[in-house]
């Protein structure tokens, strides 16, 4: 009432600002400490010794394992079930019961993910393993590669799928050669979110796979993790632990960081 529209809109627009810069200044602020108390902790025994001994060669090593293992059964999966939502639901309330539940999945807590596996599969074979961390890990990714399949998918020109058609292919065929060729960058950036997504992720592996102190590449025990060495590394009392858990921390936060840049080149590139 005593303001006109113009201060109104100058104090919305200073808000906007304000806020802001304080969301990225939080950011740097995280991302300096990170950095800066990371590379305090690094020495060569963070790459060569196991977490036993102070180390986090076999928990890095681990954690690739996993991650590995989720995004092929993770990807596997989504994919496909992009590609039905897409191309194959015809029913509409079906499509977006299908979009509503994968949207759901992908907000729910990862922690929730954990204990669903826990309960169907660490409580049934009786033991934690790294098959049932990378179920876990790769039923968070199967819901982003899946969310990004359909919505790449049918940002297709249908223009391109009926002159295919046209032409006499097939419907696979059409699917496979035009309209994955030209959501090429969208698919492949999604599929990294997705990896990026998981590679940090600790509180599923609390549930499912527990954690090892030693190197293992037995997949049908506990693998040695990265995210959750940090968590234990971090609550220890030791100094040098707790220092070889922000390194470990910074390991992470390039990778999943590194990965994100990759996404958006590859995102600005299709622009």
């Amino acid at each position: 009432m005593f303001l006109n529209n113009e201060i109104k809109n100058n104090i919305f627009t200073a808000l906007c600002v304000l806020f802001g810069l304080a969301g990225v200044g939080f950011l740097l602020i995280i991302i300096c400490s990170l950095i800066y108390k990371g590379i305090l902790g690094l020495s060569p025994a963070i790459f060569t010794l196991p977490t036993a001994f102070g180390g986090l060669a076999n928990a890095i090593l681990g954690q690739i394992i996993l991650v590995f293992m989720a995004s092929v059964f993770g990807l596997f999966i989504g994919s496909f079930a992009g590609i039905y939502i897409s191309e194959y639901s015809k029913n509409k309330a079906v499509k977006n019961g299908l979009i509503c539940v994968i949207e759901i999945l992908l907000s729910t807590p990862s922690i929730i993910v954990g204990v669903f596996i826990y309960a169907i599969f660490v409580s049934t074979f009786g033991s934690y393993s790294g098959i049932a961390g990378s179920l876990a890990l790769g039923f968070i990714m199967l819901c982003v590669v899946a969310k990004t399949f359909f919505e790449a998918l049918g940002s297709v020109d249908p223009k391109l799928k009926e002159a295919s058609y046209a032409l006499g292919a097939s419907k696979r065929q059409v699917i496979m050669s035009v309209m994955m060729a030209n959501a090429r960058p969208a698919l492949i950036t999604g599929v990294i979110l997705g990896v990026a997504r998981i590679a940090g992720e600790s509180a599923p592996l609390l549930f499912t796979n527990a954690n090892n102190d030693f190197f293992s590449f037995d997949i049908f025990s506990s693998l040695p993790s990265l995210s959750v060495s940090i968590y234990e590394f971090s609550l220890s009392s030791d100094e040098a632990l707790r220092n070889a858990a922000w390194s470990g921390a910074l390991l992470l936060l390039i990778m999943v960081l590194g990965a994100n840049i990759i996404s958006k080149i590859m995102f600005l590139k299709r622009k």
